[in-house]
């Protein structure tokens, strides 16, 4: 797991501001130790059908209300909506699931950076809409 969050992280806000904040925000995606054990006897899959990407109404509001210095230039909010999709073997019987889900990815570029990076995740199914 901690591979995967690492990457996730490396894409961050290069001056290491929001860096603990958004290594916090990718825990809460992944299971824990013992559940990636748990899941990993049932052969678990997981990944992600996404079905939109928008910049969600609300992001106007937060960027009329946010404080001078709150909200770097260039930053932007993306809704992502889609269907998590998991699937197994439990016992001898594969076992296949699905749900829709949605967060939101805060991400800025120039020109406060060269290049764009990921700053903050929303919490999965508290979106930005």
């Amino acid at each position: 797991m901690t591979d995967y969050a690492q990457v996730i992280v490396h894409a961050g806000d290069p001056s290491g501001f929001e860096t603990a904040a958004l290594a916090s925000d990718v825990r809460s995606y992944f299971p824990t130790a013992d559940a990636w054990a748990q899941l990993r006897a049932y052969a678990t899959r997981q990944w992600l059908t996404i079905d939109d990407v928008f910049v969600p109404a609300s992001w106007d509001t937060a960027l009329g209300q946010a404080t001078e210095g709150d909200i770097l230039p260039g930053t932007i909010a993306y809704t992502i909506s889609g269907t998590r999709h998991r699937a197994g073997i439990v016992g001898t019987a594969a076992q296949k699931t699905s749900r829709p889900i949605a967060f939101t990815l805060f991400i800025t570029c120039e020109p406060s950076f060269d290049e764009c990076h990921l700053l903050r995740l929303s919490e999965v199914d508290n979106p930005l809409r």
